[in-house]
């Protein structure tokens, strides 16, 4: 059998030892007898489960004990309007950068919910862009450049 591996948004190659892994708790988790999908999210072993997650996480990318991790299910488009519900305080406003369709979504999503600050407007064709640079660094440097010249010119009118 030939492997595929899928590099799609969404799901993502997994290794066959987590795959493997992965179906041994789907039928029997932790020698309960019943697989970790049947259980509760309230029962003892799940609670465990993500606490021990959460704490390999904040190992792993040094997060500090003042931080806490949000779980939140959901996709990406989920994730733009679960973000301002969870963590934008009332009154109060959010900034974007919008670069494109995906930033452009995030804003609408936001704006159901509080106000949305786009403190810089990325109004460039990347196609045209591409065909400028011919190389991926060449357009990222000029992109920076593009943010940095916007950030000072800001600077200066806010210092006003």
């Amino acid at each position: 059998m030939n492997d595929i591996y899928n590099f799609s948004a969404g799901p993502a190659c997994l290794s066959e030892k987590a795959l493997t892994g992965a179906k041994d708790v789907l039928f029997n988790y932790q020698s309960s007898g019943i697989s970790l999908l049947e259980m509760s999210h309230r029962s003892p072993q799940i609670v465990n489960l993500f606490e021990e997650t959460t704490i390999n996480l904040k190992n792993l990318l040094n997060v500090p004990d003042n931080y806490h991790v949000l779980w939140l299910q959901g996709g990406a488009s989920l994730q733009f309007s679960m973000v301002p519900m969870n963590l934008l305080p009332d009154s109060s406003s959010a900034d974007y950068i919008d670069t494109g369709v995906w930033s452009a979504k995030a804003i609408s999503e936001c704006e159901k919910i509080g106000n949305v600050n786009v403190v810089v407007l990325v109004e460039i064709r990347i196609i045209h862009l591409f065909q400028k640079y011919k190389n991926i660094i060449d357009l990222l440097i000029y992109i920076s450049l593009v943010i940095i010249q916007y950030m000072v010119l800001n600077l200066k009118h806010i210092q006003k």
